[in-house]
């Protein structure tokens, strides 16, 4: 990979595919994380801000196991 005259890489450093399953798996685990301390989780649904409480979560994300995603914190 080599940079352009103007700086910019001619090609991206990362696949976009990549960030983003990266992000989803961070963004699932930090969920997990609260739930299981008890505390409640804040998600966009339907564009506006929606407090999940623990059990909400945990049960958001077992489906999701049993489906293989959800769509829950979609913006």
């Amino acid at each position: 990979m080599s940079a352009t005259p103007n700086g910019r890489l001619d090609e991206p450093a990362v696949e976009k595919e990549a960030v983003l399953k990266a992000f989803r798996r961070a963004t699932r685990e930090a969920a997990l994380r609260h739930a299981r301390l008890g505390q409640p989780v804040a998600i966009t649904r339907d564009g506006k801000v929606v407090w999940l409480q623990p059990a909400e979560v945990l049960a958001m994300f077992a489906n999701e196991s049993e489906s293989g995603r959800h769509d829950q914190t979609k913006s």
